[in-house]
């Protein structure tokens, strides 16, 4: 829960980063209420939906703090 971005605006966004990714299907919905926004991302294997992951959390960040998500140690 934030104030920092509308939940269906944050829901968008996610979708949308989801949408850009080939391989990997899945969407994006606001959470009952407007308390906030969840997605969900399948791909054909653990590296392309890990991925996406990192995509989606990046695109959260960007949105709620103006800075992207930290790459991992492990690649």
């Amino acid at each position: 829960m934030t104030r920092q971005a509308p939940a269906g605006a944050l829901a968008d966004r996610l979708h949308a980063r989801l949408m850009g990714l080939p391989g990997v299907v899945g969407g994006a919905s606001e959470l009952p209420g407007g308390y906030g926004a969840w997605a969900r991302a399948f791909g054909p294997d653990s590296i392309s939906v890990t991925g996406a992951l990192h995509a989606l959390w990046d695109e959260a960040r960007l949105a709620l703090t103006g800075a992207p998500a930290p790459q991992g140690r492990k690649t």
